[in-house]
């Protein structure tokens, strides 16, 4: 636990107050100096509402690859009838495409946002499906690149996985080039993190594309 000026021990609510009400001083005084009156009917609950939003699209700090994953990781089981018993039979491509996901810029502090496609290549394991959405998230709620965040999905889904290849693509837009600086409001950025047979082997690679290139299907 998180101790006090005066040596008192904070509970986790406690410290969860502590640090809303630092940061909202904070951003009081950023108001100030942008020439706005913190005091205003407008703006009474603003600074403690930015901090509480910004603690919690920073929230990914709080949580590790093994909370987010838990237990989810199932290992493939030998088919019971299989000709060869003793080989254990791995699935194709597993896709999950157009995860929603929402950033912060590290440098200028502006939001970016937009979908990320993941696939992977099992071979002694598969992992649940959300979780693949759970990483992108644990991630994406930091101060972030979009180039860093792309790579740090891949290396986590290597990490706990294992499998014998791994893709994963970022489509996003950001704030920092449409509300300022050059202003291409209508600019995506697109980076993209390979390994193993996905960034071996073209076929592969050429499967992953189409799959996330394709529309959704009406269920």
């Amino acid at each position: 636990n998180s101790v006090d000026l005066c040596g008192k021990h904070l509970s986790p609510e406690e410290e969860d107050a502590r640090k809303n009400k630092a940061i909202a001083s904070l951003l009081a005084a950023v108001l100030r100096e942008l020439g706005e009156d913190p005091s205003r009917v407008g703006l009474l609950d603003t600074p403690m509402r930015a901090a509480k939003a910004l603690r919690f699209m920073t929230s990914g700090y709080q949580n590790t690859l093994a909370e987010v994953t838990g237990s989810a990781l199932f290992p493939l089981e030998r088919p019971r009838f299989a000709l060869q018993p003793d080989l254990v039979t791995a699935p194709g491509l597993v896709v999950v495409k157009d995860i929603v996901i929402h950033s912060l810029c590290e440098h200028h502090l502006l939001p970016f946002f937009g979908r990320a496609h993941i696939g992977y290549l099992p071979s002694q394991a598969v992992l649940g499906l959300s979780k693949l959405a759970r990483i992108a998230d644990m991630f994406a709620r930091r101060l972030q690149l979009q180039e860093q965040l792309t790579q740090q999905i891949a290396d986590a889904l290597n990490s706990v996985v294992q499998p014998r290849g791994v893709a994963v693509v970022l489509e996003c837009t950001h704030m920092c080039m449409c509300a300022r600086g050059c202003k291409q409001a209508q600019a995506l950025t697109r980076t993209s993190a390979l390994s193993g047979l996905l960034a071996e082997d073209a076929s592969l690679r050429q499967e992953f594309m189409l799959h996330i290139a394709q529309p959704n299907a009406r269920l």
